[in-house]
């Protein structure tokens, strides 16, 4: 038996047990606080002698093959040297930068019981290895005999592959390349918008452009343009690049007075500004002199206008509608393939890209969907340019010019009717992540389409000999007529030439090709689909791209859906056309009105219009079916569509039952905190109101949505109403990846299913139970509408259900499908039209309202020409070596500064009898002393005693304290991106961004899957200098954080099959529950949001928020670990990110099966996770260790559950395997021989 020491009358036989009991006695501790006082105050007291500084390194070797490398660059190892700290005073040593990745904190005792069932936390956190992203290629050299998915005529292509990069990243080329664009990519290529400085993106301009250095003045006048010297176009590029002038352009216009080669005395010496202006409107800069560019045209519509009127004299007559304002696309494209330096990363030779997992060698290689470029459209596109007849003297390489196209109205001003009605061109060939950023300036503006005068009405009630104004079905003709029209204008006979042999372009990258136009894509909301499409606005069949039903859209995800989409395609065919042309002659040459039986028996089986296609009119003889161009559009048929219409019942829900439920809603929202640098806003208006929102703040709310709706509603609901907020934010999330594989398409199809199910589940079992009215909000804009019309409107409210009807939930079924034929949804949203749209709006300030698209057009030229004298300046600029805000090779970066610091022994005593300090000079030094020693906890315990913190010297007793520090981190898609742990002001309210993750080092317990992760909350941002007493060390600088621990509650069901999000607590262990952590184990910044259902915590019937750890207005009893906060954050939980797969061990777990849930409980259950966490296991672990889980997975084939009886599964398996290609994921489906029993149909995925 042994004693204790402190003589405290306790006795135990085993060690651990004595060990245990040390920490817990009460005597004990009094003890040890007398020895820290005084020791403290002997420290304090006590000169310490200078020493010498050491530099550290930090080296990380990679085993793995540079994935791209240079020709001539071998993989080389990851040094961090350190540098003392400029700042330092005379008298200290300099601090050294940096602390080595393996240290960790001091392990704590696994024998220490959980005092809450939540808490799991017993050892350290793992340490990540975070691997940096590398785009350098090598050319492939050797041809690899590999087929490609699919052979253009049956022949066999030589393919040519890239090795596999860290990642497993590689890539097929059908064919030698040329030249890869990025092969010389660096990783300030590959950076999120988040490491990018806030106010650092200029606009592109002269401010990136060096002056002219020994120039004669005739070179420098060809230089620059019309300007006659460097200054005058400094000044002209800054005065027209911005007209509200900001901060920044005042920076701006100080930095251009403080250049040594700019000149007040040239500037001045111009006389005629507005000479120099209209040159800049009618020519473009070229690398000569000026030469006459792509400007604008300005061109004249004419339309066709039925007369169904007995009346009248003629059946039809012509109308002429002037102020189209456009460009000719071939000339744009030759501009900007030609001129352009962005065009010289252009991909004009496509590929295939492929991804198997490092860590897995038996894994099955997985597609990879992303850029236009590597997507299944381009590739078969460019087969199809290849086997195009050569002419004899024809040896020219032949590419695409991938077209993006996308158009939308909108208003310039706020007051007033100015509005534009612009049309913007992409090119696919660019890289998305700089095609959809606006400071780079590759939206091109095509065209500014005319809208129908008012004074067109009169015209027609005159010429008709109407009593009333024509109808609104002959203005909705005219407005079809007028916009096909104008694009018949656009695709003239030298576009179709283009199209058809191509055209002789020396790109930018000094390559002479043969370029063909191809139409890829057409970004536009759904009013301006049914444009585009010719068809009926919300008729029979709504959906621009099939034929369904508007009585079977209800049945989204159902396998009756799933077949509709592909066997029922629209084809703009022979048969689609003779069909339009017999309504029009019924119409132009017989009378008939559009209602008229005869036209309807024609037009109304697939909803069609009396209006020749544009697109069909010019291209359809070459093959081109416009109809798969009409891509989908997150923003608007989710975001501001499903979503919002969900979100909008919901409230009415709420306020049907009354309680204040509402406000207790908009109060949830106000709570939930901010996170990054604009990823959540905080919410400071009630939401309920929906005031002003945007698509972004829709996105937000919903991603909130859980923690905000939880235990308003009776529990029978509340479980529906979870489920299908957790559904929806699953299926966002995925629909969003900016990178997807042959598997997150396979999980978002079922997902797909799975939110069809929960739609009608919620119609039947919630909607059904409450009887709702239409909002204040929407009662009022529904009488407005009634007063428009000239219609009277009833007073009150009327009764409003929830309709499952609508094309905006029956296209969310396309999405899969156009992914994997076009790429991720980023590049084609028309949230990029609307960022354009800013920039109208801007130069909208510079004009009259007169004629807005003339003097817009104007503008742009001006400004195109600008950035292209400056463009061409910037090719000849030395490279700048100036960092860039981060330096994102670091994994993070706390400040140097030495200002702000306190005394250790000070701040104990000051914070005497708070909890969060109570053990906080142990810990410290266990901490100080674990890294000194360089110890990283692999399962055995480190036992620190008092001689070893004994030997911890921390300089003068001084941490240094920051308020931020940023964690740099690989993305899922292969990107740097940035976090920020911010502090805040310590008041309620601020910006303060405190809670984190780190990966997690359970050992696995009964019927419980170990967790991946771990959470904390950081209470402070510190570093100190410190050294070894026994070795008479030098100081060196330690960064570390202190945090707060958090703990799972282990009893809430959570993860993907509960459907819910995890939640936890903070421990209120007084030793476990505060720690230190060192910042290179944190993996990113976690957004976490109070459990507010659960109430907050209550000691002794007080709320506890007295403490540095608290909450602001005392802690809350548990908290939502949001993981749906950004895609990055969502596949870190549902694995198969690519850019993490390195960041973490294979898994234990072999095999798990995925559901579809269908609309009941009895079904074969919901949707299970894709990635390591949260999963069913079929065998039992083995490892008794701590487990590290990966994040990769790979889905093999998609089974039915029975399927083994059916009479139609053969020759239903044979068709959908016809179209394989477009949607691979009901390849393996097996109809249901009663459909009648269920509407849900239920799939497995095999892990």
């Amino acid at each position: 038996m042994e004693e204790c020491p402190y003589r405290c009358g306790s006795s135990y036989k085993r060690g651990k047990a004595m060990q245990l009991h040390k920490k817990s006695c009460q005597k004990g501790r009094k003890v040890l606080k007398e020895s820290i006082r005084l020791r403290l105050l002997e420290r304090h007291s006590a000169p310490l002698a200078s020493s010498q500084t050491k530099d550290i390194s930090v080296e990380s070797s990679n085993s793995d093959s540079n994935i791209y490398p240079a020709p001539d660059q071998e993989v080389s190892d990851l040094r961090v040297n350190t540098q003392p700290d400029e700042q330092a005073n005379a008298s200290e040593s300099p601090d050294i930068d940096g602390l080595p990745m393996s240290c960790s904190p001091p392990p704590i005792s696994d024998s220490h019981p959980p005092q809450r069932p939540r808490r799991v936390r017993l050892k350290l956190p793992d340490g990540i290895k975070d691997t940096l992203p590398d785009r350098q290629l090598l050319q492939p050299a050797s041809p690899v005999h590999d087929p490609p998915p699919s052979t253009a005529g049956g022949t066999l292509r030589i393919v040519f592959k890239t090795l596999s990069d860290k990642f497993g990243l590689f890539r097929r080329y059908y064919g030698k390349p040329i030249r890869i664009p990025d092969t010389q990519a660096t990783l300030d290529d590959l950076l999120d918008d988040t490491l990018i400085e806030e106010g650092s993106e200029q606009a592109p301009g002269i401010e990136d452009a060096v002056a002219p250095s020994n120039t004669s003045a005739t070179g420098i006048a060809k230089s620059w343009g019309p300007f006659p010297n460097y200054s005058a176009f400094r000044f002209s590029e800054w005065f027209w690049r911005r007209p509200n002038k900001s901060l920044q352009d005042r920076k701006e216009l100080l930095d251009m007075f403080a250049d040594e080669d700019f000149s007040t005395s040239d500037v001045l010496q111009v006389k005629d500004w507005g000479k120099m202006d209209a040159e800049l409107d009618h020519k473009d800069a070229t690398l000569g002199a000026l030469s006459p560019g792509d400007g604008w045209i300005q061109d004249e519509v004419k339309i066709r206008i039925p007369l169904p009127q007995r009346g009248s004299q003629l059946p039809s007559y012509e109308e002429t509608i002037s102020g189209f304002f456009h460009r000719s696309i071939t000339k744009a494209v030759r501009d900007v393939l030609s001129q352009s330096s962005a065009a010289r990363q252009f991909h004009f030779e496509p590929f295939s890209q492929f991804w198997k997992s490092p860590l897995d060698p038996d894994s099955a290689e997985q597609r990879v969907y992303g850029e236009l470029y590597t997507s299944e459209a381009f590739n078969r596109a460019h087969e199809e340019v290849q086997a195009t007849p050569r002419d004899a003297d024809d040896n020219l390489p032949h590419a695409i010019a991938a077209l993006m196209f996308a158009s939308d109205s909108t208003h310039l001003t706020s007051f007033g009717t100015a509005k534009l009605w612009p049309m913007y061109l992409f090119f696919g060939n660019q890289s998305k992540y700089e095609r959809c950023r606006p400071s780079e300036h590759a939206c091109h503006h095509i065209a500014y389409f005319p809208s129908i005068p008012d004074s067109l009405k009169d015209k027609i009630r005159q010429v008709s000999g109407m009593k009333k104004g024509p109808s609104a079905a002959i203005i909705t003709h005219c407005r079809r007529e007028l916009m096909h029209g104008a694009l018949s204008i656009l695709f003239d006979d030298e576009f179709v030439d283009a199209y058809i042999n191509g055209m002789v372009i020396q790109c930018a990258d000094g390559i002479t090709r043969r370029i063909f136009l191809r139409i890829f894509t057409y970004s536009a909301d759904y009013p301006e689909k049914v444009l585009l499409a010719t068809i009926r606005d919300q008729g029979t069949c709504p959906c621009p791209r099939c034929l369904v039903s508007k009585e079977s859209i209800c049945g989204l995800g159902n396998l009756n859906d799933k077949i509709t989409r592909i066997t029922r395609q629209r084809v703009d065919d022979e048969d689609r056309q003779l069909t339009v042309l017999r309504a029009q002659q019924l119409i132009y040459n017989h009378r008939a009105a559009f209602s008229n039986k005869n036209v309807e028996s024609l037009l109304f089986p697939q909803s069609l219009v009396p209006t020749q296609n544009a697109f069909s009119l010019k291209l359809s003889p070459f093959g081109f079916n416009f109809f798969p161009m009409l891509v989908v559009d997150l923003m608007h048929e989710f975001e501001l569509g499903v979503w919002k219409s969900v979100f909008t019942h919901l409230t009415r829900i709420l306020e049907a039952c009354g309680n204040d439920l509402l406000q207790t809603l908009n109060e949830r929202y106000r709570a939930v905190s901010p996170f990054g640098r604009d990823t959540i806003r905080r919410f400071y208006s009630d939401v309920s109101l929906m005031k002003k929102l945007a698509a972004r703040d829709f996105e937000d709310i919903l991603i909130c949505s859980i923690p905000a709706f939880d235990g308003l509603l009776p529990e029978h609901h509340d479980r529906v109403i979870l489920d299908l907020l957790f559904t929806m934010c699953r299926w966002l999330s995925l629909a969003k990846l900016r990178l997807h594989t042959d598997a997150t398409l396979q999980a978002l199809s079922a997902t797909t299913a799975a939110l069809g199910n929960g739609l009608r589940l919620f119609v039947s079992d919630v909607c059904s139970s409450y009887e709702t009215l239409e909002t204040a909000r929407e009662a009022q804009a529904r009488q407005r509408r009634a007063v428009s019309k000239g219609k009277s409107s009833t007073g009150g409210r009327h009764t409003r259900q929830f309709n499952l009807n609508t094309y905006k939930i029956h296209a969310l079924g396309d999405y899969a499908r156009t992914i994997g034929l076009l790429g991720t949804t980023d590049s084609y949203s028309t949230s990029i039209g609307e960022l354009e749209h800013r920039q109208a709006k801007q130069s909208s300030q510079r004009i009259n309202f007169i004629c807005p698209e003339k003097d817009l057009a104007k503008l742009e030229r001006r400004q195109h020409a600008l950035r292209r004298i400056s463009e061409r300046e910037n090719d000849n600029k030395e490279l700048n070596d100036d960092l860039p805000y981060t330096a994102p090779d670091e994994h993070h970066f706390i400040a140097k500064d030495r200002r702000n610091h306190f005394d250790l022994l000070t701040f104990i005593n000051d914070h005497r009898g708070d909890p969060a300090t109570k053990f906080f000079y142990i810990r410290l030094m266990d901490f100080l002393f674990a890294n000194l020693m360089g110890q990283h906890y692999e399962g055995d315990e480190h036992e620190i005693t008092e001689q070893d913190r004994g030997r911890v010297i921390i300089k003068n007793n001084r941490i240094f304290k920051h308020n931020r520090a940023r964690i740099n981190y690989t993305t899922y898609d292969v990107r740097r991106a940035q976090d920020i742990i911010n502090l805040g002001n310590g008041k309620p309210g601020s910006s303060a961004k405190r809670d984190i993750l780190v990966l997690s080092n359970e050992d696995p317990l009964p019927d419980v899957i170990p967790h991946p992760f771990w959470y904390a909350r950081v209470l402070g941002i510190f570093h100190c200098d410190v050294c070894d007493a026994a070795t008479n060390s030098d100081y060196i600088r330690m960064e570390f954080l202190w945090v707060r621990w958090m703990g799972r509650e282990l009893d809430a069901p959570a993860g993907w099959e509960a459907k819910r999000l995890d939640r936890i607590g903070f421990d209120i262990d007084e030793f476990y529950a505060y720690g230190f952590l060192n910042p290179s184990q944190v993996i990113r910044c976690a957004h976490l949001i109070p459990a507010f259902h659960q109430g907050r915590v209550h000691v002794d019937g007080k709320l506890q928020n007295d403490s540095l750890g608290s909450d602001d207005g005392g802690d809350w009893e548990y908290y939502y670990v949001n993981r749906f906060v950004d895609r990055d954050m969502m596949m870190r939980y549902s694995g198969g990110g690519i850019g993490h797969v390195t960041q973490l061990l294979p898994n234990d777990f072999t095999s798990s099966t995925v559901h579809v849930a269908g609309a009941s409980e009895s079904d074969s259950g919901p949707l299970h996770d894709l990635g390591p966490a949260d999963f069913t296991c079929n065998s039992p672990l083995s490892n008794k260790k701590a487990i590290r889980h990966t994040q990769s997975m790979e889905i093999s084939s998609i089974d039915l559950l029975d399927p083994a009886d059916d009479p139609e599964a053969e020759s239903l398996d044979n068709m959908l395997q016809d179209d394989a290609s477009d949607f691979s994921d009901l390849s393996n489906i097996r109809m249901s021989d009663d459909e009648d029993e269920s509407e849900e149909d239920v799939c497995s995925y095999r892990m």
